[in-house]
């Protein structure tokens, strides 16, 4: 820990970023509307990130930062089109209409949109 004693202000933003992804955390599992789900995973990212690059000078690090920063906001893009599906379909942004639009829709159709998801996560 001798190496972080001049680093006083970084240890700072570290542990108000690890509360803010904690509480991000704890609201992505509680939260029922997708607008203020994506709101939550939003800020979680962003925090993550600081949380990640903690030792930014370190060329290795901050490549592992600013990848795991894009692929969060792939994935941020890949929700906000589904939330947009949805609540396009059922005028409603929250979860419980998404539960009641998936029992209607076509398995065959939610098998393709599987099987596109995974041919692109590799």
């Amino acid at each position: 820990m001798k190496c972080y004693e001049n680093k006083s202000g970084m240890i700072k933003i570290h542990f108000v970023s690890l509360i803010v992804n904690h509480f991000c955390l704890i609201g992505i599992f509680c939260i029922q509307n997708s607008l203020a789900f994506l709101y939550i995973w939003e800020m979680m990212a962003l925090s993550t990130f600081i949380l990640v690059i903690f030792e930014y000078k370190k060329p290795e690090t901050l490549k592992a930062g600013i990848n795991f920063l894009i692929q969060s906001h792939v994935c941020i893009l890949f929700l906000t089109v589904g939330f947009i599906w949805v609540s396009a379909r059922t005028n409603s942004y929250d979860f419980n209409t998404i539960r009641q639009y998936c029992a209607f829709v076509n398995p065959a159709l939610a098998c393709c949109f599987l099987f596109v998801f995974l041919l692109v996560s590799q």
